[in-house]
């Protein structure tokens, strides 16, 4: 099952943040380390996916992530739990792609310029949005850093975007919306391990001396 947020909900970015900070603070999930730490299934968990993207930038493997969601929940989450540095860039959605909620129209009754610098560091930017879908935005990725389908990865729980990314990229289907396993992070770290074997017997490139591959999330 999914991770339950108790009510109200929120639609926008200043919205989904305040919430985050409330549940943090005096919610349901403040035993549990806040909720990034309940939505990454628990400070353990956190730190293996920590672990598994360090090695990943090892091999010079550049991490970009890219989601239907908002941008500004998607980083204080990524903050909270020490992820964010691990990342390049981060395409989303921002400000009220989705609309408000009343939760979110009576934030702004009260908003203020001490609110609006608070959360100014997660908000997104228009150049992070707009892409369009997912497989349009990995095509424009790969070609703005000259990578070539074996040298980029996407991993996605929806089949049907895996579906639409597989003519461009090398793709990674995570089932059932139940985030990386470890079978899962193996198969990614082979991906990346064999790409810089293949540009070592090429004699390409030195191996780590460029961007070995791009992995898009």
């Amino acid at each position: 099952p999914g991770l339950r947020v108790p009510l109200p909900h929120a639609t926008s970015e200043e919205g989904q943040l305040t919430r985050i900070f409330e549940l943090d603070h005096g919610g349901v999930f403040k035993p549990q380390g806040g909720f990034a730490v309940a939505a990454f299934g628990g400070q353990a968990r956190a730190e293996e996916v920590r672990k598994q993207l360090l090695s990943l930038q090892e091999q010079n493997v550049e991490l970009i992530i890219c989601t239907k969601g908002l941008i500004g929940a998607v980083k204080k989450c990524l903050t909270d739990v020490k992820l964010l540095p691990c990342f390049s860039e981060i395409y989303g959605n921002v400000s009220d792609s989705y609309g408000r909620t009343q939760y979110d129209r009576s934030l702004l009754e009260h908003w203020d310029h001490k609110d609006a610098a608070s959360f100014s560091e997660f908000l997104g930017t228009p150049t992070q949005a707009g892409w369009g879908s997912k497989d349009k935005l990995i095509e424009k990725l790969m070609q703005n850093r000259g990578l070539r389908k074996e040298q980029c990865a996407f991993v996605e729980d929806d089949h049907e975007e895996i579906v639409r990314a597989e003519p461009i990229c090398q793709t990674l289907y995570v089932k059932e919306a139940a985030g990386m396993r470890p079978e899962h992070w193996a198969k990614l770290q082979e991906m990346a391990a064999g790409y810089v074997v293949k540009k070592q017997v090429q004699k390409a490139v030195p191996a780590r001396s460029a961007m070995s591959g791009c992995v898009v999330l």
